[in-house]
């Protein structure tokens, strides 16, 4: 959420693994359009890497801090939970397919496909922990005194 210490570097991380793995995506996408075998789970993974990259992270950076209406605390919740299940998704299914064709022969090509699974996976654990994060924070502010709840269940001091 807005204001903690942890919340930039990690968004700065997400931007950057994003745009490396969608340069190791887009190199396997274009070996694949190139030849006879493709793969759709290639294209959700440069879908979740553009997805991250130009819509998550700025929306995640840039509303809480300057349009904060436009950034309530489960909307930010929200989008780094189907975030989360984008980047699983998407890794996931490229790491079924790496083991599943036997025509790789192109080995650069496999490896790159390799990196950006693995970087993939680390996308996704990097959502987990701010997805966590949210909850968190939506637990501690449901249960704050400024949260609005009638003066009858207050915690009493």
């Amino acid at each position: 959420m807005p204001g903690n210490a942890w919340e930039l570097p990690v968004r700065i991380a997400q931007a950057v693994l994003a745009i490396i793995v969608l340069g190791l995506i887009a190199n396997t996408v274009n070996w694949m359009n190139n030849s006879v075998v493709t793969w759709d789970s290639d294209n959700l993974l440069t879908f979740c890497s553009v997805w991250t990259f130009f819509i998550v992270v700025p929306y995640l950076i840039v509303a809480p801090m300057f349009a904060s209406q436009f950034a309530p605390i489960y909307a930010i919740l929200a989008v780094d939970a189907v975030t989360m299940i984008f980047w699983f998704a998407g890794f996931f299914a490229v790491a079924a397919q790496i083991f599943s064709v036997s025509d790789c022969k192109d080995y650069s090509v496999c490896r790159t496909a390799q990196g950006a699974t693995v970087l993939g996976g680390f996308e996704w654990l990097l959502f987990i922990g701010a997805a966590a994060m949210d909850v968190r924070a939506v637990i501690v502010s449901h249960h704050s005194p400024k949260s609005g709840a009638p003066p009858d269940l207050q915690p009493a001091v």
